[in-house]
């Protein structure tokens, strides 16, 4: 069935309003123990003097590495679902006649050599698999694999193929030869919903209602700080980052 554009932008909002979602059950849930297992020297070599400065700084830390996960989970969920995937588990498109079995990475520092090894690996057993059916034979459709980089500044379409031309790589002699494409940045999201990316299908941004998560943020930051207040209190601390570490100290088990 063919999506259309406005099918991809109902998606794409859809997707974005799980994600709100997500950030306001985190919020909500949000305690100052996660923050305490943040490095204070960190913070405190950075020139963050008070522990009610380092609650705000901890926070930001706290949010911002859930934050990129769930969104880096977000993009893959969209480019399956803008992709009119076969599936809704590996990603797997026909394009100009040729059946891929894909592998989405939301950024390019996950494709080091060893976890870029092991993804061609389950590229090669799905194209061998899909290749050795019996009913491969009947329909001749070809097979390919494609490696997705759904958030590069690099844009990038071209036939790659992997040779074991290094002692580190002898291990993975079975991937000698192996053909693959690699996509990525704005070359993947053309390739995947027609589109230089997704942003475009939710624009224009500011009406995206993200004012009740601002809410609930706020209101997290706030019963962090009241949650510092109580404790400092209750421990005759005072509001400076030698008491975080004190803080810190009564979490260990």
């Amino acid at each position: 069935m063919m999506i259309t554009h406005n099918d991809k932008k109902q998606i794409a909002l859809d997707t974005i309003a799980k994600y709100q979602a997500k950030r306001l059950e985190a919020y909500r849930k949000m305690k100052l123990s996660q923050l305490l297992g943040k490095d204070v020297l960190l913070f405190a070599a950075r020139g963050v003097t008070t522990a009610s400065a380092f609650v705000d700084e901890a926070f930001k830390a706290a949010e911002s590495s859930s934050e990129e996960t769930i969104m880096g989970n977000t993009r893959q969920e969209l480019a399956i679902l803008l992709s009119n995937s076969a599936d809704t588990g590996d990603m797997t498109v026909v394009r100009e006649g040729v059946k891929y079995y894909c592998e989405i990475k939301s950024q390019t520092n996950t494709t080091n050599f060893g976890s870029l090894a092991a993804v061609l690996q389950e590229l090669k057993y799905d194209v061998d698999h899909d290749q050795s059916s019996a009913h491969r034979t009947v329909t001749n459709q070809r097979i390919g694999a494609a490696l997705l980089i759904s958030r590069s500044t690099k844009t990038i379409d071209e036939s790659r193929v992997f040779h074991c031309d290094s002692v580190a790589k002898q291990p993975y002699s079975m991937l000698e030869g192996f053909h693959y494409r690699y996509i990525s940045g704005r070359a993947m999201w053309r390739w995947v919903a027609d589109v230089d990316d997704p942003i475009e299908l939710v624009q224009p941004l500011a009406k995206l209602d993200g004012g009740q998560v601002a809410k609930v943020r706020a209101d997290a930051l706030s019963r962090m700080h009241q949650e510092l207040q109580k404790r400092l209190k209750d421990l005759k601390l005072n509001d400076d980052i030698d008491s975080i570490y004190e803080l810190v100290k009564t979490t260990w088990c």
